[in-house]
């Protein structure tokens, strides 16, 4: 997995749900698990403000490869960060998908707190 494309990825999806994008967020993740609505609604019940994804949350990271995928692909645990708690226990849960492209194609499974 590239280091760099992960960490662009990443910044672009939680800076989606930092600044309440959510119809952007569901349209780059194909919508196909959460749309903008069920988005907006589990940040909403968390009742807190998303803030941009800091630095040190690179490291916070849970990556899991898909074993045998075509495109390749991973199971990526993302930790949100809010204003009042700094990482929260809300955690974004992604699959990304290799693409030739500078961004990995990306799945959103879930957006709950763990």
């Amino acid at each position: 997995m590239n280091q760099e494309k992960l960490n662009y990825t990443v910044k672009v999806l939680t800076d989606f749900l930092a600044r309440k994008e959510y119809y952007e967020l569901s349209k780059f993740t194909g919508g196909i698990r959460l749309s903008a609505t069920d988005i907006e609604q589990s940040v909403n019940e968390y009742g807190r403000e998303v803030i941009e994804f800091p630095e040190e949350g690179y490291q916070q990271l849970d990556i899991i490869e898909i074993d045998n995928s075509t495109p390749k692909q991973w199971s990526v645990n993302v930790p949100v960060y809010t204003k009042e708690e700094g990482m929260s226990d809300l955690t974004l849960e992604l699959t990304l998908i290799d693409t030739p492209s500078e961004l990995y194609g990306a799945e959103l499974n879930n957006l709950h707190v763990l």
